[in-house]
């Protein structure tokens, strides 16, 4: 809260819009060495100095009454304050600025997860609000609508909990990305801690696998899928690295077939033995031949 005293009078001048933990803040001054505390300490800074500036103003036009000062000062604001910025804006800020590294740093799909959030994010603020307000000042937002966002994600919308903490992961994100651009000053998830669920994938039998193998299935979409499945249980490789896989990737060493690729996730380096019954799967459904016509349709023609 910012308030000034002129003459015995006290006048609030609303919210800095600014948030730290209280054990950092002392004295009036905001304690710690983080990017985050270093922001704080030149947002604080910078309202100090438009206070300054409105005093000043209205004194030397002989105008120095505390409304005149609280009318300066909100002037300022409103033409200086980062925090006018808002969550779709700023996603579209990010997304712009990532869409350069395609190809490099990042892929498409993730930047179709970033727009899912932002969309899950906008949908959650018409809900809240019970109108048609679909989106808000990142200054604005708050631990409160990090906290009801998350419940939003499980119980409105259904979600499992590794999903929305991925979704959550996006929305923070976006905020550090904010606040290192020095849009808004405080971060909303300071103290936010996203929960975990285990999962147990379990494992395939290999009689259970003999018989996807051998089942019958009514089309050629779905035998694709399934023999992708079965290549990938075999060889270890994700969908990615399968959608990836060309014919050079295949060397002959000592008479034996290996597939040697770099996993697109990790950058790693993967060497894996072509067991004879892979070099036939290959050979009978025309692997690699088949997945440069998939890439052609785009990844959700298996889905």
């Amino acid at each position: 809260m910012i308030q000034i005293t002129l003459n015995r009078q006290r006048k609030n001048l609303g919210s800095t819009g600014l948030y730290t933990e209280k054990v950092k803040f002392e004295n009036g001054q905001v304690l710690g060495s983080s990017k985050e505390d270093c922001a704080l300490r030149k947002a604080l800074s910078q309202i100090e100095d438009a206070l300054w500036r409105a005093f000043l103003e209205t004194e030397k036009k002989n105008q120095c009454t505390i409304n005149s000062i609280k009318e300066r000062f909100l002037a300022f604001q409103n033409t200086t304050s980062p925090g006018g910025v808002r969550i779709k804006g700023l996603f579209q800020m990010y997304i712009r600025m990532k869409e350069r590294e395609v190809g490099t740093k990042v892929t498409l799909s993730t930047l179709r997860r970033y727009r899912v959030a932002m969309n899950k994010f906008l949908d959650f603020l018409s809900y809240k609000s019970r109108s048609r307000l679909s989106d808000i000042e990142i200054a604005k937002v708050t631990k409160s609508h990090i906290a009801d966002f998350e419940v939003y994600l499980l119980d409105f919308c259904g979600y499992k909990v590794n999903y929305v903490r991925k979704t959550m992961q996006i929305i923070k994100t976006i905020f550090l990305y904010a606040i290192s651009e020095e849009l808004v000053f405080h971060n909303p998830f300071n103290g936010i801690k996203f929960a975990t669920e285990a999962v147990d994938r379990g494992f395939l039998t290999e009689i259970e696998l003999k018989k996807i193998i051998d089942c019958s299935l009514p089309s050629q979409r779905l035998e694709t899928v399934r023999d992708l499945f079965v290549f990938g249980c075999f060889t270890g490789l994700s969908y990615i690295d399968m959608y990836n896989l060309t014919a050079k990737d295949i060397t002959e060493l000592n008479g034996r077939k290996w597939i040697i690729i770099r996993r697109q996730k990790t950058s790693v380096s993967s060497n894996v033995l072509l067991l004879d019954c892979l070099s036939e799967l290959l050979i009978s459904m025309h692997l690699l031949v088949l997945i440069p016509k998939l890439r052609k349709k785009g990844a959700c023609c298996l889905c």
